[in-house]
C-alpha cells in the first residue's frame, strides 16, 4: 500500500465520527440563541409569545399563564381590545396566515379566572415608597411590577372605581365589567393600596407627593376632550364621545333621540357609535378623510358595519341649522391633499361645496388632550409630556407614562409603558431595572425552515350575529374552545425559541452535539472539537434558534 493510502484517516471508514478532532477545520461554530421573535418585538409589554405558545401546545396551561403575567396583568382585558400589533408581525403570516394570538391569550386568561389563579408572590418588602397617580392601565401596570419586586405602592385615583379607560371608556360589548372586576380583583390582592375619588391636582399636592415618596409614576390619561368652537352653544344636542362613555358604563340609558351624528374616526367615534346603535337609534359616523384612513381597528369598522352603522366619508361638520323642528348639521365636502404630520392625506375643503345631514343628536369624537402636572420644571413636548425611552420625565425620580406621553392610545401600550416605568423607577431605587431575556438578532421568515410547518388555516375569531349584538350590550367576540386554541398553538413556529425538536442532533454528521439532561438550563452542548462548522444544524433547526458564528483564528 502506497503511502498517500496509507494516510487516508479512519473517520473515512464506517466508524464513528470521534475518531478525529474535525474542531479543527471550522472557521465558524454554531451558537444556540433564544433569538426575539417578530410578535416580541411588536408587542407593548415585550410579551414572551412564543413561549407561552409552546407551554399551551404542551397542555402546560397554568405554566403559560404565568408566562404571560410576568408582563401583562391583565390578559382576559389584552385577549379582547389589544389592537395586537404581534398578529400584524407574525413570521406565519407569509407562510399562510398569521396566529390568533389575542384569541390563545384570551383562552389562557379567561382559564385563570374561571380557576381563581393568583399572582405569583411579591418579592420580600422594600423600605422604599413608590405613588401612582392615576388607576387606568398604566398606572395599574406600573403599580403591579413594582409590588411584585417588594415595594409599597399607592394609588390615587380621581374616579370612583379603578380602571380608567379600561372602565369608563370601553364599552361592555367590548370588556365586559364582570371579566375587568375579575382581574382587578386579583390585583388588589398583592396589598397595593388604593385612594379612589382622591384627586391630585394642584402644585402643593404635587410637592407632598414628592416629598413623602421615593417616586412618583403620573399616569392620569388625557383627560380634556377636543372640541369645536361653533358647536359649544349646543349643550343638549352636541355630546362629548368620551362623557357619553362615561355614562353609558357608569350605569346610564342617555336618551339620543332616533337619528345620531358622530364625528370622528377613531376607537371613541366607533365606540360611542355602537353604544348609540344599542341604545336603539339610526347611527352615522362623518369623517372628514376615507376609510382605509380612520385610525380605528379594521375589524371595529367590520363589525359597525354589519350592525348596520352608516359612514358619510370626506365631510367636515360646519354648523347646526334647525327649521321648524327638523334640526341638520351643515357639513362641508373635502378633498385631499398633501401629506401632513400624521403621515396622512390632509383633507382640504372643495370651495362652495356643502351638504346637510338631519340628526337629533351630534356626538363629538375628536379626541382628548393632556392636562398637564403643575410641577416645576416638567418638560412637554408636542402637548405631551416630555420622557425618555425609560419613561423618565425631566424631573428626577418621577416618571409619567400611558397617553400622557404618547398618542398611540392604545391599551397594551399604556400597559407597557406602566411596565417599563416600574423596571426604571426600580433601577433607580437600587434594584436590577430590566431583566433581558432573549439574545441575538430578530428572526425573519427566511430563516424558518417551513419545510416542517405544513400550511394549515388560521383560527378565525367568532361573533354573535350582528342582529342579536345590537340588542343590548352583551359581549361581542367568543373566545377559542380549549381544541381551538390547542390548533392554533401547534400553528406557532415559536420563532427564535429551541423547543428540544432534537433534529440538530440527529442531524449533525459529526455527531458534535450532545443533548443534555432536562433541567440544566442548555438543551444542547456544542462538542467544540469535533464540530467542523458544517451549518448543517442551523439549516435544519425548524426555529431560527441557531446561528453560526465566526470563530477569529
Amino acid at each position: 500500500m502506497s503511502k498517500t493510502a496509507e494516510a487516508v484517516p479512519t473517520i473515512w471508514t464506517n466508524k464513528r465520527s470521534d475518531a478525529l478532532n474535525t474542531g479543527t477545520w471550522r472557521s465558524a461554530i454554531p451558537v444556540y440563541q433564544n433569538r426575539p421573535s417578530p410578535c416580541h418585538l411588536a408587542c407593548p409589554v415585550h410579551g414572551h409569545i412564543p413561549v407561552w405558545i409552546e407551554m399551551l401546545r404542551k397542555g402546560l396551561l397554568h405554566e403559560a399563564w404565568q408566562k404571560i403575567v410576568e408582563n401583562n396583568p391583565f390578559p382576559s382585558v389584552t385577549g379582547r381590545v389589544c389592537h395586537h400589533p404581534c398578529e400584524d408581525a407574525c413570521n406565519r403570516s407569509e407562510h399562510d396566515a398569521n396566529l390568533s394570538i389575542r384569541l390563545m391569550e384570551r383562552y389562557l386568561a379567561d382559564l385563570a379566572l374561571e380557576k381563581g389563579w393568583l399572582f405569583p408572590e411579591t418579592a420580600s418588602p422594600k423600605k422604599e415608597k413608590v405613588a401612582i397617580i392615576g388607576g387606568g392601565p398604566a398606572g395599574l401596570s406600573a403599580a403591579y411590577q413594582l409590588k411584585l419586586k417588594g415595594y409599597t405602592v399607592e394609588i390615587f385615583e380621581t374616579k370612583p372605581k379603578l380602571g380608567g379607560l379600561l372602565r369608563y371608556g370601553i364599552p361592555n360589548y367590548r370588556l365586559p365589567a364582570k371579566v375587568l372586576d375579575q382581574e382587578l380583583n386579583r390585583l388588589a390582592k398583592l396589598g397595593i393600596k388604593y385612594h379612589t375619588e382622591t384627586a391630585i391636582t394642584g402644585a402643593a399636592e404635587y410637592k407632598q407627593l414628592q416629598n413623602k415618596y421615593d417616586a412618583l409614576f403620573i399616569a392620569t390619561g388625557a383627560q380634556r376632550p377636543r372640541k369645536l368652537a361653533q358647536f359649544e352653544n349646543n349643550p343638549e344636542t352636541v355630546l362629548d364621545g368620551l362623557d357619553l362613555l362615561y355614562r353609558i358604563n357608569s350605569g346610564q340609558k342617555p336618551e339620543l333621540g332616533p337619528k345620531v351624528l358622530v364625528i370622528g374616526g377613531g376607537n371613541t367615534a366607533l365606540d360611542t357609535a355602537r353604544c348609540a346603535k344599542r341604545l336603539a337609534a339610526d347611527v352615522t359616523i362623518v369623517y372628514r378623510r376615507t376609510e382605509n384612513q380612520m385610525p380605528s381597528q379594521e375589524t371595529e369598522i367590520l363589525e359597525a358595519k354589519e350592525e348596520g352603522i352608516r359612514f358619510t366619508f370626506l365631510a367636515s361638520p360646519v354648523k347646526l341649522e334647525k327649521e321648524n323642528e327638523t334640526q341638520k348639521l351643515v357639513c362641508q365636502k373635502m378633498q385631499l391633499g398633501e401629506k401632513d404630520a400624521s403621515g396622512r392625506p390632509r383633507p382640504e375643503p372643495i370651495k362652495d361645496a356643502f351638504f346637510a345631514l338631519e340628526t337629533d343628536t351630534v356626538i363629538m369624537a375628536l379626541g382628548s388632550d393632556i392636562e398637564t402636572p403643575p410641577i416645576d420644571e416638567l418638560e412637554t413636548q408636542d402637548h405631551l409630556i416630555k420622557v425618555d425611552a425609560n419613561q423618565q420625565t425631566s424631573v428626577k425620580n418621577i416618571l409619567a407614562g400611558g397617553d400622557l406621553t404618547s398618542n398611540d392610545r392604545f391599551v397594551s401600550s399604556a400597559l407597557g409603558a406602566g411596565k417599563i416605568a416600574a423596571e426604571q423607577i426600580d433601577l433607580l431605587l437600587g434594584g436590577t431595572g430590566k431583566e433581558e431575556h432573549f439574545t441575538g438578532t430578530e428572526v425573519l421568515y427566511e430563516q424558518i425552515n417551513t419545510f416542517y410547518f405544513p400550511k394549515n388555516p388560521a383560527t378565525t375569531k367568532s361573533l354573535l350575529p350582528a342582529s342579536e349584538r345590537t340588542r343590548n350590550f352583551q359581549e361581542v367576540q367568543l373566545g377559542l374552545t380549549e381544541q381551538q386554541a390547542l390548533y392554533e398553538a401547534a400553528r406557532c413556529f415559536n420563532c427564535g425559541w429551541c423547543v428540544s425538536c432534537d433534529n440538530c442532533f440527529y442531524f449533525c454528521p459529526d455527531m458534535a452535539i450532545k443533548i443534555n439532561n432536562p433541567g440544566n438550563g442548555e438543551n444542547y452542548t456544542i462538542l467544540e472539537q469535533y464540530c467542523k462548522g458544517c451549518g448543517l444544524c442551523v439549516k435544519e433547526c425548524p426555529r431560527g434558534a441557531i446561528v453560526l458564528k465566526e470563530e477569529s483564528k
